[in-house]
């Protein structure tokens, strides 16, 4: 049995049951849905106000599911249904992608690894210098034009890849691009064409065309104690959000901070910002096409299983920034 717990609350009022305290994992929905309406509403006094509304409902309703048939003490909350919004520049439906980019991923790598037994990892960042923000469109094209050099270089060395954008707003409202990618790598990489950091560098150096030392890091994904899956860490840094929510409206000034979120907005307009190739294509082509499942995160309760669970809602309370269970 499930015992749910309770809120102190003054007299003559209902205790309240959040969300996160009944599941660890599921917090997350109380911060990205508070980040969501910040956003929501900094798009409201702006040329992008049809957002507002879209993300101001997004999640609004979460419901969630007990597996009555796990063990005792044991069940856990599995999101069943909830409306996402898909809104340019939500941070709810940015989360949600990135996991289930995730569970795709891992989904399909025992197929990868089992046609190619040998193959290793690298994780590869590559930097550019910070741009003005008005210029963010123009570096990143700048950017894909030199990784697809880079590629196309015989010391490039990579039989696959995965790649991601990631964007930070630096303090001056500058932006930071930079690029995120997974590389398979053949295990001959390793005794007859390894390229080390320095010349990774030069590499991309060469590749972009500029006159300055980019900064670039490699690293080899090893095993590690405990760890199941060593590219773990390496899969979760590159299939995550572009931007981080805190990035967005967390400056603490709200004009700067809607400025800064709406020419954000104009400048990364339909790019792409996942890009699969070599053999990772045959196995990971979809993650570059937009889930057409923002629920189901590779761990709910199978279809089948639907008269062995019980149903519970909750509701986002703006007030209390949290999401409260439905009676």
């Amino acid at each position: 049995m499930t015992i749910l717990p309770q809120i102190s609350t003054p007299e003559h009022q209902e205790p309240s049951v959040f969300l996160s305290d009944l599941s660890d994992r599921d917090k997350k929905f109380d911060y990205f849905r508070t980040a969501a309406d910040a956003i929501a509403a900094l798009f409201a006094e702006s040329e992008y106000e049809s957002y507002c509304q879209r993300i101001s409902d997004c999640a609004f309703l979460l419901d969630f599911a007990f597996d009555l048939e796990g063990p005792a003490g044991q069940q856990k909350l599995k999101l069943r249904g909830a409306r996402f919004c898909r809104a340019p520049r939500c941070p709810i439906c940015q989360w949600r992608r990135a996991l289930m980019w995730r569970a795709k991923f891992f989904r399909l790598l025992p197929c990868l690894l089992l046609d190619n037994p040998k193959i290793r990892f690298l994780f590869l960042t590559l930097t550019v210098r910070n741009c003005p923000l008005q210029d963010l469109r123009t570096t990143i094209s700048q950017m894909n034009a030199a990784w697809h050099r880079l590629i196309k270089r015989k010391d490039f060395g990579a039989v696959g890849f995965i790649k991601s954008l990631e964007i930070t707003r630096k303090p001056d409202g500058c932006c930071h691009p930079h690029f995120h990618s997974l590389l398979v790598v053949p295990p001959s990489y390793f005794s007859h064409r390894y390229v080390n950091q320095r010349e990774w560098a030069q590499l991309w150096k060469e590749s972009l065309r500029i006159d300055y030392d980019p900064r670039i890091d490699i690293r080899i994904i090893r095993s590690k104690p405990n760890c199941d899956n060593p590219i773990f860490a390496g899969i979760l840094e590159t299939l995550k959000y572009s931007v981080k929510p805190g990035d967005l409206v967390g400056f603490g000034n709200r004009e700067q901070d809607k400025f800064w979120l709406c020419e954000f907005t104009k400048q990364i307009y339909k790019l792409k910002l996942i890009n699969t190739g070599g053999i990772f294509k045959k196995y990971l082509q979809e993650l570059e096409e937009e889930p057409e499942d923002l629920i189901h995160s590779g761990d709910i309760c199978d279809a089948d299983m639907q008269d062995s669970v019980m149903h519970i809602y909750f509701k986002w309370e703006p007030r209390l920034k949290k999401y409260v269970l439905q009676t």
